[in-house]
């Protein structure tokens, strides 16, 4: 049961990446302009952009890599397919 809500979980995440990483793209290009303004932000709120942009960097590297563990995951997968493949020939439907 546990397993099964891991991987209806995994799969939302996959399909949700896209849009994450739109949004992370969007929040860092516009933190960046706004650093990129001298004299139109003042010291706290320049501070306060700063953390944004690091927290956003942050969770852009959460997202690789759950984007490189799912690449794994998958690999995983085609490898015990073709091993069951092998082990079990005519039993295994393939597409």
């Amino acid at each position: 049961m546990a397993s099964q809500c891991y991987a209806t979980l995994g799969r939302y995440m996959l399909e949700m990446r896209p849009g994450v990483n739109n949004a992370l793209t969007s929040v860092l290009g516009n933190a960046d302009l706004l650093l990129l303004q001298p004299g139109q932000v003042c010291g706290e709120s320049r501070e306060q952009i700063r953390a944004i942009h690091t927290m956003a960097l942050r969770l852009n590297e959460v997202v690789q890599r759950f984007s490189s563990l799912a690449s794994e995951m998958r690999a995983g997968e085609k490898e015990s397919q073709a091993e069951t493949e092998t082990a079990l020939p005519g039993f295994v439907a393939t597409s």
